[in-house]
């Protein structure tokens, strides 16, 4: 999982890559814990890169936090001014 640039302004690119089919959800959270953003929810993905952009409603701290096959991964994302 790979969150670029971190800190960022405009928006923040979230990649990552499957070496097989595997089932993904992803998501981005305030630091109070609320789903701010949805961007995959269970679904079933092939092997591949993938690549989405956040931009966040104000500047603050982020979680984005990504389950693949059930097991959740999290990292740290700030936007800044």
């Amino acid at each position: 999982l790979s969150l670029l640039p971190n800190p960022f302004k405009d928006d923040v690119t979230i990649e990552f890559a499957l070496s097989g089919e595997k089932v993904i959800s992803l998501q981005v959270n305030d630091v109070l814990g609320r789903v701010v953003k949805e961007m995959v929810t269970d679904s079933k993905l092939p092997a591949g890169k993938y690549t989405f952009k956040f931009t966040g409603d104000a500047p603050g701290a982020y979680m984005v936090i990504f389950h693949i096959d059930g097991i959740p991964f999290t990292q740290r994302v700030l936007k800044i001014k």
